[in-house]
């Protein structure tokens, strides 16, 4: 009690006073309380405080936070004003649908020619006889390697050929993207941004998107040009079809052309005569539509506007009047059935000539040669 007593008299206190911190704040000084009262406001203060630094936090992630979100909000704003400036566009009188010609072209860009066009091939008469034509084998080349090039960019194809359509089409299987040099060898040629990957194993190519075509003669490893020939048995393929389907209506053809001449624009039939032909070839552009629409070809195509390239590769009626008269200026009867049909005591020989194909002799031989049957 002693040393308590001692202690409190070295505070001050006598024993009837208290220490600062034992009275209440009503009993403190004038002093104490604007002390107490200056550090209780400024611990509840909820007012920004005033630095010479920057009001955000100094962590890299506040930081990036804080630049994507700006980012985010000017990219907001751009799409915003672009859309508002094509919503003005199409409603002022400034705009066309000349831009519009192309479906797609807004997303690749200006069109570019070179997909846009992939005919390269207009030639439509004959080179060779008609009894030349008669003469070759069905099998003549079913199953020989071919290259051609393929389209207005001349992309060089190599492959295996396995039919020979009567739409005008012809299969390769194997295909390779390959250039010929001049001592006929073989290298990679890169054609990637035309075509990009083959992924099948198998294409059709037309008549109007084959160039230059050549045979590879194993016996003497070298490449032979026959593009004059495949392009008259194509040709020829295309009538001997249309014979034994339409039959005598093509009579029309064959009197205009035997007074006429081979080329149309030699025509000097009468008014009613030439309205027979019209609807004549009407009727031969039609059948030749409606069965083309029936046969499931996969035509190799370039990278981009396939519906443009798929609607070229189709034979129009000048293209399949141009090949009527030419069968008929060669020496052929498009009425006759000596020349086009196919003489039932001859089918079961082995000697069968190219003239005497029917599908049925087509799937067989092609059936044998390739994985799928054409």
């Amino acid at each position: 009690m002693a040393l308590v007593a001692t202690a409190l008299s070295a505070f001050g206190n006598d024993g009837g006073s208290l220490l600062p911190s034992q009275l209440h704040k009503s009993q403190w000084t004038l002093d104490e309380q604007q002390k107490w009262a200056s550090h209780w406001l400024s611990a509840r203060d909820k007012s920004p405080k005033i630095t010479g630094h920057a009001p955000w936090r100094h962590d890299r992630y506040a930081k990036s936070r804080k630049k994507c979100s700006r980012k985010r909000n000017m990219r907001k704003k751009s799409r915003y004003e672009l859309k508002q400036y094509i919503q003005e566009f199409f409603q002022s009188d400034e705009c066309s649908v000349d831009f519009m010609d192309y479906p797609g072209s807004y997303a690749l860009g200006p069109p570019d020619p070179r997909f846009m066009n992939v005919l390269c091939n207009r030639e439509y008469s004959f080179t060779h006889s008609l009894s030349t034509l008669k003469s070759f084998a069905p099998d003549f080349l079913l199953g020989r390697t071919l290259h051609l090039t393929f389209s207005q960019n001349s992309v060089p194809i190599l492959g295996q050929l396995t039919c020979v359509s009567h739409l005008g089409f012809i299969r390769l299987q194997h295909i390779q993207v390959v250039e010929v040099t001049a001592t006929h060898k073989l290298y990679p040629a890169d054609f990637g941004d035309l075509i990009g990957s083959l992924t099948q194993n198998a294409y059709w190519f037309h008549y109007d998107c084959i160039g230059r075509v050549l045979l590879f003669e194993e016996d003497q490893k070298r490449y032979v040009d026959i593009t004059a020939m495949l392009m008259d048995l194509m040709k020829f393929k295309i009538v001997q079809w249309l014979k034994s389907d339409i039959g005598g209506t093509l009579q029309d053809i064959e009197q205009c052309v035997g007074n006429c001449g081979v080329y149309s624009c030699s025509c000097r039939c009468p008014r009613e005569q030439r309205k027979k032909l019209d609807a004549t070839m009407y009727a031969v552009v039609s059948r030749f539509e409606a069965e083309q629409q029936k046969v499931n070809c996969h035509a190799l195509l370039l990278k981009y506007y396939h519906e443009k390239q798929l609607n070229q590769m189709r034979f129009g009626g000048e293209a399949l009047e141009m090949i009527l008269r030419g069968y008929v200026g060669i020496g052929g009867r498009l009425t006759s059935e000596e020349d086009g049909g196919i003489n039932k005591k001859e089918k079961g020989r082995k000697g069968l000539r190219f003239m005497e194909w029917d599908e049925g002799e087509v799937a067989r031989i092609s059936k044998k040669r390739c994985k799928r049957r054409c």
